[in-house]
């Protein structure tokens, strides 16, 4: 249990150079570990009698119920999972499974913008979004780092703008070079592992009405190591959780905002949820603590909030907050910006404990 104090001594879950060079992890030892995996499980299936899964499909008759672990679990009536069928049941899992047979965005989108990373040409499309649409746009993102490297493209080079509902990891992986606008909302895991580029979300009413709405699900931006990530409403439980570098503004979330957060900048300037900061060891988090309730939400075995003194800092908070309004019209920004000295009264800086000594 150290991944919270930046000390991990196998090198995998910390941002120090001399323990990440402790790391021994490579592509042969995960080929290995796979393929025992595959030798276990080809055992067990042939101390059972069999040669192939489609063979297990419908086997209730092998199951047997353990109830030593737990009293309660004997007052469980398991019966319709116990029937005692010894053949499979005609057409019953027996097929493979596809929760989205529809042909997927995804191939759609590297058909069409493939021409244009080959060549490093600028691009600007706009698609329709559904929540069965899941990792979009994952496959360009394959594509720049294939022919880029981690240099990736020149900011701006591939623009795309969604409207609807994405589905799940919503801009995962993003690249440099490429900069996806959703207006909309969006499910869980937004921007898992960005690299680079930009991510913005909005709606329609967002900036007609009201901010305050939940357009993004728990833990965007999981393990980000860098890019920008900007949307203009609230957020789920886990914002920020393990960011590694990204710069990202919301203005609202859920519960352990920034939670072992080791690298980054993150302004929020809404309402946060408790457990600030949970094993937090590295990166700055920005508050608009409007309602003064802020304290009580630290995490305070890990972190500290300060007051904003530092001319050079409070303008750099402020030219955070002017590209947010720049890329998502909000309102919420706006009203900030307006009357800059005064809100400043009202933010706070959140560090790591390490930061303080």
């Amino acid at each position: 249990r150290k991944c919270h104090l930046n000390t991990c001594p196998t090198g995998i879950a910390t941002q120090d150079e001399k323990l990440r060079s402790k790391f021994r992890g490579k592509i042969e030892g995960v080929t290995a570990y796979f393929t025992a995996v595959v030798r276990e499980v080809r055992e067990i299936m042939a101390e059972m009698g069999f040669r192939r899964f489609d063979e297990m499909i419908g086997r209730s008759d092998l199951l047997t119920a353990r109830t030593e672990y737990h009293g309660i679990t004997t007052r469980l009536n398991l019966d319709q999972f116990f029937g005692g069928h010894s053949r499979v049941r005609p057409g019953r899992c027996l097929v493979a499974r596809n929760d989205n047979p529809a042909p997927s965005m995804n191939n759609r989108l590297s058909e069409e913008l493939l021409p244009f990373i080959e060549k490093g040409a600028p691009v600007e499309k706009e698609y329709e979004i559904r929540n069965i649409d899941r990792s979009i746009p994952i496959r360009l993102n394959f594509h720049i780092a294939v022919r880029y490297r981690d240099e990736g493209l020149p900011p701006d080079t591939i623009r795309l703008t969604f409207r609807g509902t994405a589905g799940q990891s919503f801009g995962a992986f993003n690249h440099r070079g490429l900069s996806l606008t959703l207006i909309g909302d969006a499910n869980d895991y937004v921007g898992k592992g960005m690299y680079g580029g930009r991510i913005v979300i909005r709606s329609q009413a967002a900036l007609a009405e009201d901010s305050s709405q939940v357009v993004a699900g728990n833990t965007v931006l999981y393990g980000a190591v860098g890019g920008e990530f900007f949307v203009a409403g609230r957020v789920g439980e886990r914002f920020a959780v393990r960011n590694s570098g990204a710069t990202a503004v919301a203005e609202g979330t859920g519960h352990h905002l920034c939670e072992y957060m080791t690298r980054g900048t993150v302004a929020v300037i809404g309402e946060v949820g408790h457990s600030v900061g949970a094993g937090m060891t590295g990166g700055i988090l920005y508050l608009f603590d409007e309602d003064d309730t802020l304290t009580g939400k630290l995490d305070t075995s890990y972190v500290r909030a300060l007051s904003l003194t530092d001319e050079d800092e409070t303008g750099a908070l402020r030219a955070l907050i002017e590209r947010h309004y720049q890329f998502t019209g909000s309102i919420k920004a706006r009203e900030i910006l307006d009357v800059f000295p005064e809100s400043l009264i009202r933010f706070k800086k959140v560090v790591p404990l390490s930061a303080l000594s």
